[in-house]
Formats: C-alpha cells, structure tokens, sequence
C-alpha cells in the first residue's frame, strides 16, 4: 500500500505546485502617457511626474537575499509618441559615501553604485535589452537572450540619461528613443521589466521586482520580470546611415638584397586591392559605410561596404601551457552587435560560427568587400543572418570567400526554453567545388528556474552533400542543476567523430569522448559580519579517444571557495589529479621536447580577490605542482587603480617557471621561462567623449 501511496503524493505536490506558479499573477505596472516636452535633467521638475506611478517593489538579492534593501530606491516611468522616460530616485542615508568613479561607456555596471533596467520588448519573458546607468551618468548597454544566459554586452543602441548628486542621493533620468527598441504595434502593448540597484561600498544588489531567492543569479531572469501596458504604442523603423574614410601612414624596413642592412619604405594610405588602378584603389579601399534599417517592426537590417575595423582592439597576449588552441574572442564592432542572434555553443568550448573566421586568414587580414545581416524576433522566433564576402589577397595566395550563417531559436515556455538550429557555408568563389558546410539542431528545456537540461546534435561536410554521415557528428548531452544555496550539480556527454570540421566554428579537438561531471554545496554563513558564503566543489572528467576507446585525460579536483559580504573571495583547488596521454612528442619551446605517454599530475592553487568596494583592486593567483614531467610554480598579479572618474589604470604580471629533466632538453636548458605584462590605460574625458 505505501508503495501506491508515495507516487500519487508526488504527483499531487507537483500538480499544486504548478497551479500555484501559474496563479502567482504578478502586478502590472501603466507608465504615464504624457503631451507635455521633457527637459532630461535629472530634476523631475514637470508637474505630470508627480501623476506617475510609483514602482518600488525592491528586494536584497546579495549579501542577504529576501531582506529589505538598506537604501530607499523608486522609479516611475512615463512616455509620448518617441521616447520612454524613466526617472529613478535612489536614496542614500551617507549621501557622501556613493561610489561614482566611472565615466567610461560600456565600463562594468557593478564597478559604481548604479541602476540597471531590463526591457523585454517581446513580452517574451526570455529576451530583453538592458541599460545601466552609474550614479555619475556613465552609460552601459547590453542584450539578452535564452532568459538571461546568454548576453551581448558590445550590442549599442541609441538612448540618454542625465543624472544629478546630491545630500538625499542619487537620480537619473532616462530617454529611450522607441525607435531603439523592437516591439509590435498595437492598441495594447504588454513588456516585461525588471531593475537592479547596486550600492558599492556596500557591495549591496537589490532588484525589482521582488522573487523567489531560491533562484540563482535573478538579475537578467526577464521570467522574473513585472508587466507594464502601453496603449497605442506605435513602432518605428530607424534608418542610420554611417560614413567613414580611413587614412593611415606605414614605416616600415626590409631587408636589402645583398643582406648589408635594412632600407626604408613608407606607404601612406593603404590599398586592398580592389581593382587594379593604385589610386582609384586607394580611394575605394578607404572609403566605406554602415547602415542600419528597420525593415519591419521587428527585424533590422544591417549593412556594410569596405567595412572598416580600425577602431577594434587589438589582442592581449597570451602565454598558452595547454596542448590546446586557444579561441580568441572577437573584438569587430559590427559583428560584436547582435552577435547573440548568431551564437551556437556545444560541449565546453566548441561554437559552430565565429566571426573571427570572417576577414582572417591565420595571421593575415584580409579585406572585406561588403556584407549584410539581418536579426529580429516574431512570435517566439529569433532569426539572425548574416552573408559576407572577403577580397582575395594574391600575394599571399588568398582566395576570395564567401561566408553565409543562419541560426534560429523558438522559445517553448516563458523560462527560456527552446529548440534551434544553424547552417553555416563557406564557399571559395573563385573554385567553387571548394565549399564547407556545417548544419546543427539543439534544444533546452528549463524544467524549473533550478533544472536545465537539453542536447544538440552536429554535422559538418566538406564540397557538398556526399560525406553528410562519414564520421563527421558532434552528439552532445548535458543536464545541471543550480540554486544559490544547497546543492548545485551539472553533467555533460560529448562524443565527437573524427572528421568533425566546423570550417566556421572552433573546436580545439576531434576524434574523441567526454564525460564531465561536477558536483558542489553552498552555503551562507548567517551570522558573521565578514563572511558572506562558503562553497565545496568536486569535478570530475574522463576523455577517451573514440578510435580505440583508450583514456586519453582523467581529472579529478576538490574546490573550496569563501566569498566575502565586501565582495573580496578566495578560490583555491586544494588539490587537483590530472592523468593526460600524450599521443605525440609536445615541442614546448626552442629548448625542451615532452615526450609522449602517460603523466600523472598533482597540483594545487589559490586564486584571491580583494575587497571590489575600494577604488584601488588586486587579484593574485598562485599555482605549483607537477607539469608533464616537469614542476610548475606560476602567478598571476592584477593590479587596477581609479584615480577618478576620468582616468583608470591596469597592469597584470604573469610569470611561469617550469623545471624539466635534463633528457628532455636537447640544449641542456630544461628550464621554461616567460614572462608577460600587460598595461591598460583608460581615459574618458566625459560621458559623450572617449
């Protein structure tokens, strides 16, 4: 009888609760139509501000989840045909205290107090556009996706904030351009949004609206989101055109032919070689433009011609101590926006489409003709799509390409859940037999705002259709389980065949098995005044090569980690067991050759994080153990000071000794070396200018 019993009491717990989910109807919020000009001044001096609706359900997310905030924060919001307004006012008992060191756009929110408001313009309960706003005025922007989880930080768009200091506080005031934002016309028109305030000294997050703490990370969940009606909101097409011209001067030195010494060349305006004529080359090849059109009330249209990349950084060295290539990020403006429309990640670390594909050539840079992209949302279907074409470059043997992309998404519930798809293709336009396709499908289900679980599938061919299922699948399961107290866990399975080539993508390995499993147990600490949470964390990896089933990697770490209520933690690995096969001899440098075969591995390492309320910070990161037959002893030093709100420095010290045997120097120097800083200088002479 009790085993009938248990499975129906189950069955109804889990029925009540969801009629419960479905019946907490949260409160929907009617911004204030207005008629009358708005003065963006921070001041809320028109009279209709005191007609508005006030909005200030806040709740202590971090260092006391469900508490009540610290400070008083509110914000109404009212709006005309163009613009959204929204004016916050975030109160401060120690008015003095408000940390506002940053002037620099797109700096990290968290770095000063300020206020971040998310806007689901679908009401999809999933995607949403986000703008923060320091307590100086300094502006940030970013878009999001999948509920939160997925977020493009370089996307940009059009909009203003004023902000005011003064002994009650802080207060900004927005402007938000409708024609920023994608949504459908209508008679009423239903978002979602959601805000977060931070208090630095404090290092204090509460958000709006209030929600169950049992949720991790609650800052970007837009199905955590409160509703707001418009009426008779109609939506713009925005058309922006971007000019530029480039002009450059080269100095350079080449060697002489009878090898006695260098003489110099200069070049001023660079070519592409886009036609044969060098002056009129030099005129086209430097002259180019973006443009931007809403094509309809949810898709946009970007397009570009002789795009230019002047303005993209450059990219930090790096020292890498793994058998594996290293994925750089992209830094291009025009493919870092809407980039989460183009995304598709598999596995740890495998992404089918990456941009930095486009426009490279291993070391070499090769020009882009033009290129188009097209991104929107309609019902629960994200689209994103984007076509390029590159110039050839004949002196170093470069054929031009054309490269095509298309990923959708549709979402199946209101937490985030979706199944999707890409199809990648490039193709050598001057031999086109010469073509490489990549076509993918994934799906994830949020069973809960704590159980995710989903799976993706992958094949790629090479000159066409004929070697669709020759050994060239990616297959992909993963599960996990998080909360921001107790237990958290994930899981994830990937087998990838050996003639697996994302011809777009990367993946630094094929021909392979894996199985990670990781387990962890959080708890805070209630009492302490220091203390904020204690964390234990095991994970454990098995690698096997699928050719013969032999072990190629096992790993086995044990994780402790101690957050502080400041902000400062320190995470440490108190002791990690790697055993890695190396199938081929390792040429590390000049001087030392690993021999190939089985290492078995301990090492051990602490990383710590200083107090993130101070305007001077530091991370310092120390590891030592065995390395391939060798001891490691490595550091890491980040040191960042804010002088003021318009100068920041940063410098980082990395260092790596690695003591060999003397057989596996040729040279008799079995000791490896390096060495790397990095100095960063950021100066923004205001909020507009930088």
């Amino acid at each position: 009888m009790k085993g009938r019993i248990m499975p129906h009491l189950f069955i109804m717990c889990f029925y009540f609760a969801v009629i419960a989910e479905v019946s907490a109807q949260r409160k929907t919020y009617h911004p204030l139509r207005i008629t009358q000009p708005v003065k963006l001044d921070g001041k809320f001096d028109e009279p209709f501000w005191q007609q508005a609706e006030v909005m200030n359900d806040f709740v202590m997310a971090d260092p006391q989840p469900g508490a009540s905030p610290t400070e008083k924060t509110e914000f109404k919001i009212a709006y005309d045909d163009v613009n959204l307004y929204i004016a916050y006012s975030c109160f401060d008992s120690e008015a003095g205290k408000i940390v506002h060191n940053n002037m620099e756009r797109d700096s990290d929110p968290a770095d000063d107090d300020g206020i971040a408001i998310l806007i689901d313009t679908y009401h999809d309960k999933s995607s949403a556009i986000g703008f923060a706003a320091s307590a100086s005025g300094a502006r940030f922007d970013v878009e999001f996706s999948q509920n939160g989880s997925n977020q493009n930080p370089s996307f940009n768009t059009f909009w203003n904030v004023e902000s005011i200091i003064n002994d009650k506080g802080y207060f900004l005031e927005f402007q938000i351009p409708f024609s920023s934002l994608r949504f459908k016309t209508a008679e009423i028109v239903l978002m979602g949004i959601k805000s977060t305030r931070i208090i630095k000294r404090k290092n204090e997050f509460s958000v709006f609206p209030s929600y169950d703490i049992t949720v991790l990370d609650p800052y970007n969940k837009m199905s955590l989101a409160a509703d707001m009606e418009f009426k008779n909101l109609k939506s713009k097409k925005p058309f922006y055109l971007i000019p530029y011209v480039i002009a450059n001067f080269n100095e350079y030195k080449n060697l002489k032919e009878d090898g006695t010494g260098y003489e110099s060349n200069t070049e001023f305006i660079s070519r592409k070689n886009f036609v044969k004529d060098e002056t009129f080359d030099k005129i086209i090849s430097n002259l180019g433009v973006d443009a931007k059109y809403g094509i309809t009330k949810n898709f946009t249209l970007d397009l570009t011609a002789s795009t230019d990349f002047a303005q993209a950084e450059v990219d930090n060295r790096i020292i890498n101590l793994s058998k594996y290539e290293v994925n750089l990020p992209e830094k291009r403006s025009f493919f870092l926006e809407s980039r989460s429309f183009l995304n598709y990640s598999m596995g740890q670390g495998t992404q089918l489409f990456i941009s930095r594909k486009i426009g490279r050539e291993g070391d070499l840079v090769v020009p882009i003709i033009a290129g188009a992209r097209l991104t929107g949302k309609q019902n629960g279907l994200a689209i994103g799509a984007l076509n390029m074409q590159t110039a050839p470059v004949d002196a170093s043997g470069v054929d031009p390409q054309n490269f095509s992309v298309m990923r959708f998404r549709k979402d199946i519930d209101k937490r985030g859940s979706f199944y999707g798809g890409i199809v990648t293709n490039r193709l050598n336009t001057k031999k086109q037999d010469e073509t490489f396709q990549t076509y993918a499908l994934d799906y994830v289900k949020k069973i809960t705002e704590q159980w995710i679980w989903g799976w993706g599938i992958a094949s790629t061919n090479e000159k066409g259709i004929k070697k669709f299922y020759d050994s060239n699948v990616y297959y992909n399961l993963f599960a996990f389980h998080q909360t921001p107290e107790g237990h958290n866990g994930n899981f994830d399975f990937g087998v990838v065949e050996k003639n697996f080539n994302p011809a777009m993508g990367f993946n630094d390995d094929r021909e392979y098995g894996r199985i990670t499993i990781g387990n962890s147990y959080r708890k805070k600490v209630k009492k302490d005044i220091k203390f904020n949470y204690w964390n234990i964390g095991n994970a454990v990896q098995y690698k096997w090569r699928i050719n013969n089933g032999e072990t190629e990697t096992f790993t086995s770490s044990v994780n402790p980690v101690i957050e502080f209520k400041n902000g400062s933690l320190i995470d440490a690995y108190v002791i990690r067991f790697t055993r890695d096969k190396l199938f081929n001899n390792w040429q590390l440098n000049d001087d030392i050759i690993i021999p190939a075969k089985s290492y078995d591995m301990f090492d051990y390492s602490v990383y710590y994080q200083s107090n993130q309320s101070k305007q001077f910070l530091y991370e310092v990161f120390l590891r030592y153990g065995d390395f391939y037959g060798g001891k490691i002893a490595a550091s890491e030093i980040v040191l960042s000071n804010i002088l003021n709100k318009y100068i920041r420095f940063e410098i980082i010290y990395e260092h790596n000794q690695i003591r060999f045997n003397d057989d596996f120097s040729a040279t008799g120097k079995p000791i490896y070396k390096s060495n790397l800083i990095n100095l960063n200088a950021i100066f923004a002479l205001s909020k507009s200018f930088q």
